[in-house]
């Protein structure tokens, strides 16, 4: 076995990596965020526009249950989540991996990448083979259709 692996033999392994990413990752909905003006004084965008959902495939490695967290106004429910892309995958389908500020839909649930980190670097030729993103639930701005929202007296 060679102590350095060269590109032809990198190659082959990650073509393997790919078939197995291929029966273990699940597609989720990733609504990538429209590139806007930014506003100088803050460094946000004026207007947050995503388009549309995209599959891509992802794999999640435990679904924590959700837990109870004091606010200042009540309690609410959170659950961090840590999704994982395989680079190679993104790259067979023309897949852009998620940055920050895109969002993530998780059994219907709306999720924001916090953070997000290149793993994994194969072998001396220092590819990344892995990309994971932290995520945060985001509460929906506006209630759904057909939903109240004043209180009865």
């Amino acid at each position: 076995m060679p102590l350095f692996l060269g590109k032809d033999a990198f190659d082959y392994f990650n073509e393997i990596n790919i078939e197995v990413y291929e029966s273990f990752f699940m597609p989720i909905n990733v609504f990538y965020r429209n590139k806007q003006e930014f506003d100088r004084i803050y460094g946000e965008d004026t207007n947050i526009l995503f388009e549309n959902p995209i599959a891509v495939p992802a794999y999640i490695p435990d679904l924590t249950n959700w837990q109870n967290k004091a606010l200042r106004f009540g309690l609410d429910e959170t659950r961090d989540l840590t999704v994982y892309f395989s680079i190679g995958l993104l790259e067979k389908y023309n897949l852009v991996p998620p940055n920050l500020g895109d969002r993530i839909e998780i059994q219907h649930d709306l999720y924001e990448i916090r953070q997000s980190n290149i793993l994994q670097y194969g072998t001396n030729l220092q590819l990344p083979l892995t990309y994971s993103c932290s995520l945060h639930k985001v509460r929906p701005e506006n209630p759904p259709d057909g939903t109240s929202v004043s209180t009865p007296y």
